[in-house]
C-alpha cells in the first residue's frame, strides 16, 4: 500500500472520529431549544429548504431547556399553543438524536393534551434515550425570561433534572498563632551588701 492510500485512510478515519465525537439533537421549527448546559444554544439550520434545526453538545451528561410551540391556521390568523418549559438531563455518547413531540390535529386538542408533554429523544435506530425531566417554572411575569440563568438557579437548588454543581471550596483560613511573650525573668533581688564591720584596732597598752 503506497503512502497516498495510507494518508487517505488516516484522513478518512480522522473525519469519522471527529463526526462521532459529540452528541447532536435534531428538532423541528415548532420546538425551541432555550438553553444547553446552562448556556444559550448555538443552533444550526438543517438546510436551505429544511424546517429542522440541530444543536451539538459534548459526550456525556447534558441538560437542555426547551418548549414545544405547535401552531395552527385559523382563517387568516395563526394560533400558537405553548407547552410548559421543560428542563431535562440525559447521558449519551457519539450519537445523533431527534427530539420527538406529539402531533395535534387542531388548537383545541393541543390545548388539552400538550401538558404534560409526551416527548422523547430517539436515535437513528429508533431507540429512546433515557432522560430525567422537570418543569422550569418562573413565578410572576413571564416576559423576558433568561433561561440560562434560570437553569443555573435550578441546578443550584438541586432539582431532579439538575446537573451537578461544583461547590467552590473556600481557602483554608490560616490562623496566625500569636505566641505569648515569654515571661521576663525578674532578676533576683540584689541583696544589700553585708555590712562590713570595721574592726577597731586594739587599744594600745602604754608601756611605762
Amino acid at each position: 500500500m503506497n503512502l497516498v492510500k495510507v494518508l487517505a485512510i488516516i484522513v478518512a478515519f480522522g473525519h469519522i472520529t471527529f463526526a462521532l465525537a459529540d452528541v447532536t439533537i435534531k428538532f423541528e421549527e415548532n420546538v425551541s431549544i432555550l438553553a444547553v448546559n446552562q448556556e444559550k444554544p448555538d443552533t444550526k439550520r438543517g438546510g436551505l429548504f429544511s424546517s429542522s434545526q440541530s444543536v451539538t453538545m459534548p459526550n456525556g451528561e447534558n441538560q437542555i431547556v426547551f418548549r414545544y410551540q405547535p401552531f395552527f391556521e385559523n382563517g387568516i390568523e395563526r394560533e400558537t399553543i405553548n407547552s410548559q418549559v421543560i428542563i431535562a438531563k440525559f447521558n449519551a455518547v457519539d450519537t445523533k438524536l431527534t427530539l420527538k413531540v406529539p402531533t395535534f390535529r387542531d388548537a383545541e386538542s393541543a390545548t388539552a393534551g400538550i401538558d404534560p408533554l409526551n416527548w422523547s429523544l430517539v436515535n437513528d435506530s429508533g431507540q429512546k434515550t433515557k432522560h430525567v425531566e422537570d418543569v422550569l417554572v418562573k413565578e410572576g411575569v413571564q416576559f423576558g425570561r433568561n433561561f440560562s440563568n434560570e437553569a443555573k438557579d435550578y441546578n443550584r437548588k438541586g432539582g431532579i433534572a439538575a446537573l451537578p454543581v461544583a461547590v467552590p471550596i473556600a481557602p483554608t483560613q490560616q490562623l496566625q498563632v500569636v505566641q505569648a511573650p515569654t515571661q521576663t525573668q525578674v532578676p533576683a533581688q540584689v541583696k544589700a551588701p553585708t555590712q562590713v564591720q570595721t574592726q577597731l584596732p586594739a587599744a594600745a597598752i602604754a608601756v611605762e
